[in-house]
């Protein structure tokens, strides 16, 4: 089970974040090291079956600078690191991630609240035992 790279990013919701003059979070909230303490793939096409990888010893770390450029590293459970970077957005509700190399963009809903970042809704693939396939990824995770 091995996620593509670029593809292990959530949606986050917002909610106690400092605001622009537009309503979206100031992108100091989201600037930082975000380590997950949930990272789930649910299967698009049986919503039932899920993998959870922080809960099967696996790691999702992903590092917003203040330059707008993005890193992440997952790491599922008996597979190497998969690193990921590139470019990224934030709106009132949706974070969009540019990952270099790769056409397309993928977005999360989000809510922000203090040091905890919920993304959700993210779209990307996953191999949940027949190969990759369409999945939807939610993370949790805090700032350290």
């Amino acid at each position: 089970m091995r996620i593509g790279v670029g593809m292990a990013i959530a949606g986050i919701a917002l909610g106690g974040a400092a605001c622009s003059d537009s309503g979206s979070p100031a992108l100091d909230s989201f600037v930082g090291t975000w380590n997950a303490s949930s990272a789930e793939f649910v299967r698009e096409a049986a919503p039932v079956v899920t993998v959870e990888i922080i809960a099967l010893g696996g790691a999702f770390r992903i590092t917003f600078n203040a330059d707008s450029t993005w890193r992440a590293i997952v790491t599922a459970p008996q597979n190497p690191p998969d690193t990921s970077g590139g470019t990224w957005t934030v709106g009132i509700d949706v974070l969009t991630l540019l990952t270099t190399g790769q056409s397309g963009n993928l977005q999360f809903n989000y809510v922000l609240s203090g040091n905890t970042i919920t993304l959700a809704d993210g779209h990307v693939t996953w191999d949940f035992g027949s190969g990759e396939e369409p999945a939807r990824l939610n993370i949790t995770a805090t700032k350290q």
